[in-house]
């Protein structure tokens, strides 16, 4: 059946319960009148009934599927009513009570879908769908108080000897009642908005079926009318509405599994219904009136849901804080901690450093190892065979440590092992942990021998050297030896202050680098997770030595940073990528195209920044549009009034701001509200452990809570196609990686665009 013939038959059986309702076939005056009118109106639910089987066969999950076949069983049950007034008018030419089968079949309607309810129900778990039971009974429990104490009481008391009919005709509306109630809380409490159209349909249905069941009970029991007083046809109208929400039933999606979360209904709704109670009550008190049985009952009922609801609260936000701590927990072991070895990283060294100096009242030694020639095992063997390496060195300097020594990996291939009130002779312990490197490393079926560098430095009591300090002191001595040969140790003293010709080689050089143009610019596209669509580049800056070759850009990047060299590479790196998207532009690329360009926490407080990257846009024709400046998540914890001061004045400019490494500073998260920032990277660290359960939660956390704020993501460092499926189930929305591409040169930009990267 097409979407148009799902419509036409809805809107037939529509059509013929306006019919009915307007009495246009005759529901009265006469017994084939009334036995038509019941015919026509089995027709509707018998019709509603086969449409809910159609949708439970297209539906796309499973218990979307038992929710159409409960409703359609609902429809068959409650069809019994019209088909044994129809024999009765017809081929009995009897109109009597309702017989005990037709009560019991209406009594099972009831019970389906109070069944289909729980069902429906998008909310994860059984403890969410008690809630959502809950809900919706201290919401019927309170209307229950109020229509009994005002309307049915009065009729109940009034019923006299035929009690046993008035009780079964009271529990068709307060049955409706119920449903009505159960399912609107559904409605506005789990589904958001874009999701109500079918479910409200179904409200519809059983508003319109409480209404005429209330009418059915005020004139026949209450006025003691026949029991035909009551126009089929709005009933009939009642089952259209079912029919149009089955006809119009998308399958082949499943219902969203969280509560909505754009509503406070969900949290204060259910609860609103008590207020009217508490008025009526008191009004009831204060008239002398006593409560009946019945009004007791629901009293006790109200008050027994309310404090389970409570307990329930109570429970899940204990359950929640559990969580809570516990990703806290994993936040702050991943921020001290390093993925690949499980050591500890540079944070944990330097916070454990900060703690102790300067003027330590206990003798210090930090040991710093690098391992000599480790960048060619990476290129000759792969990245899987030094991070084999790296792992194999971890576990060997861990063989060698007392448990009281911290050994951390820095990054790369750099360790370092911070021994405390070691009585010993530090350049013997260094010693062994050099031997251990003479064991040759198995990689890959084959046995690779590595050597390392390795500098110490002494810190005596009361050493006024503070953290950064030492570590930088260790950094020189562990380069001595670099210069001298490798494969040693050397103590520091302070005269290599002086003797740090490398360091000052290489900063001296990248002056003349930037008054020559050496550096320039290779750039990483960044890729719509789902497509594959290049939407833009990350400018990455290189810098080819002309005696040394390719220089790391972690090493000259951070020789800058110590020389103050930040701001001229930002704006040479802003000036080549302004120039390059100004030229693939001309060249036929989108004029949206963008092009992020990564800036120092130091330079963020600039207050000359904002105007740079403004005079840089307005030199190329570009708008701010096309500019994303990302910065690290530690530049939001540094001189946060300036740094809120200049993202405010560049995103006037119309730049987007992305923060670099998400995930890598836990204690930044709380400071994500002050910053409209566009676009949150999760650090490859988390993307390489997708592979695990902890690991993929993670990311799905720090996915989750981007959207939360109105970001997007960007997943950095993808390898792998798994990693590339896992991020697309997570809904991660764009990917940046090897996997995809290489940063290439500008030259090379204008095929990717061309095609979509897979």
């Amino acid at each position: 059946m097409t979407r148009a013939q799902r419509t036409a038959v809805a809107a037939a059986c529509a059509a013929l319960a306006a019919l009915l309702t307007a009495g246009v076939f005759p529901a009265s005056g006469g017994a084939l009148g009334r036995g038509v009118s019941s015919l026509l109106t089995l027709a509707v639910a018998v019709t509603a009934a086969v449409l809910c089987l159609r949708a439970a066969r297209h539906a796309g999950h499973r218990l979307a599927r038992v929710s159409w076949y409960l409703q359609a069983a609902a429809c068959v049950a409650w069809s019994s009513g019209p088909a044994g007034w129809a024999w009765g008018n017809l081929m009995a030419h009897s109109s009597s009570a309702p017989s005990p089968l037709l009560v019991g079949a209406r009594l099972a309607f009831f019970a389906l879908m109070l069944a289909a309810v729980w069902t429906t129900s998008p909310a994860v778990g059984v403890r969410a769908r008690l809630r959502m039971a809950l809900d919706g009974v201290v919401a019927a429990a309170a209307v229950f108080i109020v229509v009994w104490g005002a309307f049915f009481g009065e009729i109940w008391a009034q019923a006299g000897h035929d009690r046993l009919g008035v009780a079964f005709g009271l529990t068709y509306v307060l049955g409706d009642m119920v449903l009505l109630i159960f399912w609107t809380v559904l409605v506005l409490t789990e589904f958001p908005a874009g999701r109500r159209r079918g479910p409200l349909l179904v409200v519809a249905f059983l508003a319109t079926l409480t209404g005429a069941d209330a009418a059915f009970a005020y004139l026949v029991l209450h006025e003691g009318r026949p029991f035909d007083a009551v126009n089929p046809g709005i009933w009939a109208l009642a089952f259209a509405f079912v029919a149009a929400a089955a006809a119009t039933c998308r399958g082949g999606t499943s219902p969203r599994r969280e509560r909505s979360a754009d509503s406070r209904f969900a949290v204060y709704g259910p609860y609103l219904p008590i207020i009217p109670t508490a008025v009526f009550c008191g009004f009831q008190l204060a008239a002398g009136r006593t409560p009946d049985g019945a009004v007791n009952l629901g009293l006790v009922v109200l008050f027994s849901a309310v404090m389970a609801r409570q307990l329930l609260v109570l429970a899940e936000n204990r359950a929640l804080l559990r969580r809570l701590a516990g990703s806290e927990r994993v936040l702050r072991y991943k921020a001290t901690h390093d993925s690949l070895t499980g050591l500890g990283n540079r944070a944990m060294l330097t916070a454990r450093l900060r703690e102790l100096l300067p003027g330590t009242p206990t003798r210090l030694s930090l040991v710093f190892l690098d391992l000599d020639d480790f960048k060619e095992v990476n290129d000759s063997l792969g990245h899987p065979a030094g991070d084999t390496v790296l792992i194999t060195v971890a576990q060997r300097l861990v063989g060698v440590l007392r448990h009281t020594d911290t050994v951390v990996r820095l990054g790369g291939d750099e360790f370092a092992v911070l021994l405390e009130d070691f009585d010993g002779d530090p350049r013997a312990f260094a010693r062994r942990m050099l031997d251990t490197f003479e064991e040759p490393f198995a990689v890959a079926g084959r046995r690779i021998a590595l050597g390392a560098s390795v500098g110490l430095v002494e810190v005596a009591e009361d050493d006024p050297r503070d953290a950064i300090e030492v570590l930088r002191d260790a950094d020189i001595a562990m380069y001595a030896v670099k210069r001298a040969g490798k494969n040693n140790i050397q103590l520091f003293n302070p005269g290599m202050h002086h003797t740090t010709s490398e360091e000052l080689e290489l900063r001296a050089d990248l002056v003349r680098a930037l008054d020559e143009g050496q550096l320039h610019a290779a750039y990483q596209p960044i890729c719509d997770a789902v497509t594959g669509e290049v939407r833009g580049f990350e400018a990455l800056a290189r810098w080819t030595h002309p005696t040394r070759g390719p220089i790391r850009p972690d090493r000259f990047i951070e020789i800058a940073e110590r020389a103050q060299l930040s701001r001229r590479i930002t704006s040479v790196m802003l000036d080549h990528a302004l120039s390059d998207l100004r030229a693939w532009i001309d060249s036929g690329a989108r004029a949206n195209l963008r092009v992020t360009v990564n800036v120092g926490a130091a330079e963020l407080s600039d207050p000359a920044l904002p105007d740079r990257l403004g005079d840089a846009l307005s030199r190329w024709g570009l708008l701010g549009d096309n500019l994303v400046i990302e910065i690290t998540e530690t530049a939001l914890m540094d001189d946060p009034e300036d740094v809120v001061a200049a993202i405010r004045r560049i995103q006037a400019l119309g730049i987007d701001l992305a923060i670099d490494d998400f995930g890598t500073g836990y204690s930044s998260l709380a400071r994500l509200s002050r910053f409209n920032v566009e676009a949150l990277k999760i650090d490859k660290l988390f993307v390489a452990e997708l592979g695990t359960p902890r690991g993929r939660d993670m990311v799905a956390a720090l996915i989750a809570l981007a959207r939360s704020c109105g970001m997007s993501t960007v997943a950095e460092g993808v390898e792998e196609p798994a990693q590339r499926d896992a991020l697309r189930d997570l809904g991660c929305d764009y990917l940046q990686g090897y996997l995809l591409s290489r940063p290439v040169p500008a030259a090379e930009v204008p095929p990717l665009l061309a095609a979509r990267v897979s």
